[in-house]
């Protein structure tokens, strides 16, 4: 179960248009175009780890990092729903398999930034 400032910030659900988002009570769409960056990691818990990763989401004038642990709901369906969304993400079963190779904290995802011309 979800405590503290988790359960303000949550993901809710996922499909080919986006994320719903449940924040401090209200509940809001967030489409694909506004993930800054996905990032995964491996966490100890307990005698064993878990993958958890972590979706910067662009509101505009401020960005709020969601994290979805592997225990939750909606990991599932958030790891299929990454590489269809953001094409650049392999499938889970590739990154997953190498954090268990590798533990550390890989970037699955940085959205490219506007080109500067001079």
């Amino acid at each position: 179960m979800l405590s503290g400032l988790a359960a303000h910030n949550a993901v809710k659900a996922v499909s080919q248009d986006g994320l719903i988002l449940a924040t401090s009570g209200s509940e809001r769409a967030a489409s694909w175009a506004t993930i800054g960056s996905v990032v995964a990691s491996m966490t100890a818990i307990g005698d064993g780890e878990m993958f958890v990763l972590a979706l910067d989401v662009d509101e505009g004038n401020a960005s709020r990092l969601i994290t979805v642990a592997e225990i939750e709901k909606i990991w599932p369906d958030l790891t299929t729903m990454l590489p269809v969304g953001l094409p650049t993400i392999v499938p889970f079963e590739h990154w997953g398999a190498a954090l268990v190779d590798k533990p550390g904290v890989v970037t699955l995802y940085e959205r490219p930034g506007p080109v500067i011309t001079s």
